[in-house]
């Protein structure tokens, strides 16, 4: 692909504390796509991980030219960091993953064939027993109200292929609280759901303890809440400052650009 072509398929991923994933997760993304014919690009987002993984991005650039990494000098949190990744993204379509193997990379094959005239965003509806009943409940609990709420599907996480006119409207979404399911339901995009199997954590622990999934609900539902009756006066990334991933570490004013 050249320099300046676009790509079918940007995939964004957030990373945080998943050194010992990336390499792995890029390079099977990189053989489903592939085997699809798909043009691609991964973006990978390092929102100020403590551990090695800007090293091991790094490493992964220099051996993959369709990876790019964008290094946050400051935690910024799951969904501020993917709007950074979504906004350097240049991708007809894009697609939102965790990196820590949970979401199967050929998966992506899947959400890419679910595709239908007029869907906007193919959730990934979860399946499987990849984390305990109570956190399970918990989760399945939170997502009926957000579909409630928003009309999203009752099981949209956050693996998600997007259409590039709603990837653009989510960058420019009006909010201080992003969270991507939220936003994409206030928008009342078209929406569908088609089940995949998601695995146990292959590493380590998740970084949610039982207080931080409770502050991430509320500030899911607080995204909805100010966007329907307290609109914020512009977009999460025009009101701060996006990191230029040709200088990782250094922050320069966000603005939006027009894509091919």
């Amino acid at each position: 692909m050249s320099p300046e072509a676009a790509p079918d398929l940007s995939v964004i991923v957030p990373v945080y504390r998943n050194a010992t994933t990336v390499r792995t997760l890029a390079e099977q993304v990189i053989a489903v796509l592939s085997g699809l014919g798909l043009s691609h690009e991964i973006v990978f987002v390092n929102d100020a991980s403590p551990d090695d993984s800007a090293a091991r991005l790094a490493e992964l650039e220099r051996d993959h030219p369709v990876v790019r990494t964008i290094n946050l000098p400051v935690n910024i949190g799951q969904h501020a960091a993917v709007l950074h990744g979504l906004a350097a993204a240049r991708g007809a379509w894009c697609a939102i993953m965790d990196a820590d193997l949970q979401d199967r990379p050929a998966s992506l094959a899947v959400l890419w064939e679910a595709r239908a005239p007029g869907i906007e965003a193919v959730f990934a509806g979860r399946r499987g027993h990849y984390e305990s009943r109570g956190r399970l409940l918990t989760s399945r609990l939170f997502k009926w109200v957000l579909h409630r709420m928003t009309g999203i599907p009752a099981d949209a996480g956050i693996f998600v292929l997007l259409s590039r006119s709603l990837v653009d409207r989510l960058v420019a979404f009006p909010t201080r609280v992003p969270w991507v399911q939220a936003m994409i339901g206030c928008l009342g995009a078209r929406t569908c759901s088609v089940p995949v199997v998601r695995d146990p954590r292959p590493d380590g622990e998740s970084s949610y303890s039982a207080l931080a999934r409770l502050r991430t609900a509320l500030r899911a539902l607080l995204c909805v809440l100010e966007y329907r009756f307290w609109r914020a006066p512009a977009p999460y990334l025009a009101r701060t400052a996006r990191p230029d991933d040709q200088d990782a570490g250094r922050l320069v004013p966000y603005s939006r650009t027009k894509r091919a």
